[in-house]
């Protein structure tokens, strides 16, 4: 519903898309990745959708508040706010996506709102092995290829998964029996 999620933001990139004759063009937003509300001013995402904007973020803003992505005809709008810096996982592996975490920090901070706040974030260390509910939320696609994104938010429940057995699940796939998982990741 909305504001069930109200730490989850969208990041998108400007793209210019010619609209025409005599060379006129317009300003497109695209889908890079969703993200997590960390701070009114810096949100949580995978380090993979953002690694090409680390020297230039000039072409990344994130959208909270965001619910239904096709009207504005929401109870409270979004917000957009332009990012300034991508700061990476100083661990982040691209072969592996072990560590796959980036800030983005933004231009100033995000107004908190019904709709818009920040995520309780965990301690350090601690471990989600035998927790029972796991929440996946975005806008992602609907199949693993030729996939269309959603239009409103989506959630999708998850049972967390020993990552030992985890493991041992994977290398029974195509990834074949010696594929290691990367130990920053959790298994749901």
């Amino acid at each position: 519903q909305f504001g069930e999620w109200p730490h989850i933001c969208a990041v998108l990139k400007i793209e210019e898309k010619s609209s025409g004759g005599y060379g006129a063009t317009e300003e497109i937003k695209v889908f890079v990745g969703g993200a997590s509300l960390i701070h009114a001013g810096a949100v949580l995402t995978a380090a993979h959708k953002v690694k090409d904007f680390v020297g230039d973020s000039s072409k990344l803003i994130v959208r909270c508040g965001e619910w239904d992505t096709q009207t504005t005809h929401e109870p409270l709008p979004h917000q957009d706010i332009e990012v300034v810096e991508v700061v990476m996982h100083p661990d982040y592996n691209p072969r592996s996506l072990g560590s796959t975490a980036a800030i983005l920090i933004l231009k100033h901070d995000f107004v908190l709102a019904q709709h818009i706040d920040t995520i309780c974030l965990p301690d350090i260390e601690e471990v989600f092995d035998e927790e029972s509910d796991c929440f996946v939320k975005g806008w992602g696609k609907d199949k693993w290829e030729d996939g269309d994104y959603q239009v409103v938010l989506k959630e999708v429940g998850l049972p967390m998964v020993p990552v030992a057995e985890c493991l041992d699940t994977l290398r029974q796939t195509r990834l074949g029996r010696m594929f290691r998982l990367d130990s920053s990741f959790v298994s749901a």
